[in-house]
């Protein structure tokens, strides 16, 4: 059994609830009828074929794509209405694939303004490294001058930096090293545990998806299987 598959999770304390979601990109239907519940502090990782429709549960719950039927609630709060931006400050954190960065930036430059777009009344704020030391005294450097990995974190660090409640996390640990990518799955584990928060997490390198998440769905027929498969059981 793995280590990471003993972590404790509350699926009676919903963060994150989608109820059969009809969604379309470019006038073709993803999402037909899809229904999710992710658990406070648990990690959820979703599987299937390329164009499945993976990115795309992730778009919708961002707000970057909005469903044409069905409904998409965050700790009970229905998003219809809300905007990529007020979903941000709710406290939902979106990872885009390949991350993104301000490459003109300073590193520090890039950690301020993703504070400045977080939530407010948190505590005090992260300061940079907080979440990858290896950060910490790159701050005077261009953001574009790192190294792939070290853009990775930087884009990980400015959604962490946010506080937010849910992860949304499209192959965080894509053409990382394997150092890197052990490092990405650490932290995002223990964000998760230390805030009490819920990651929904696509991932391509399938056995560190099965290593992080508690569970699996799998999306597959523009719908997610209600055979899920809970990781703690194996």
């Amino acid at each position: 059994m793995s280590s990471r598959a003993v972590r404790e999770y509350n699926v009676s304390d919903p963060v994150l609830e989608m109820d059969e979601v009809h969604a379309a990109y470019l006038g073709k239907e993803i999402l037909r009828g899809a229904s999710l519940t992710v658990g406070q502090g648990e990690i959820v990782a979703i599987l299937g074929e390329n164009g499945a429709g993976k990115s795309t549960t992730l778009k919708v719950v961002a707000g970057l794509l909005h469903p044409s039927k069905g409904s998409v609630r965050f700790r009970g709060r229905d998003l219809l209405g809300a905007d990529t931006a007020r979903r941000q400050r709710l406290g939902i954190g979106y990872l885009m694939q390949g991350g993104r960065v301000f490459p003109n930036l300073t590193v520090q430059e890039n950690h301020n303004l993703a504070l400045a777009g977080g939530r407010t009344g948190q505590g005090p704020a992260p300061r940079l490294g907080d979440w990858f030391p290896a950060l910490r005294d790159r701050g005077p450097t261009r953001a574009g001058l790192l190294s792939g990995g070290q853009r990775q974190m930087l884009a990980i660090e400015m959604v962490l930096a946010q506080r937010p409640g849910l992860l949304l996390l499209d192959e965080p640990t894509a053409a990382l090293a394997d150092d890197a990518a052990a490092a990405v799955l650490t932290t995002v584990e223990g964000y998760v545990a230390r805030e009490s928060a819920a990651a929904l997490l696509v991932e391509q390198n399938i056995g560190a998806a099965l290593t992080l998440a508690h569970r699996r769905v799998i999306l597959a027929g523009a719908t997610f299987r209600k055979d899920t498969t809970n990781n703690a059981a194996e």
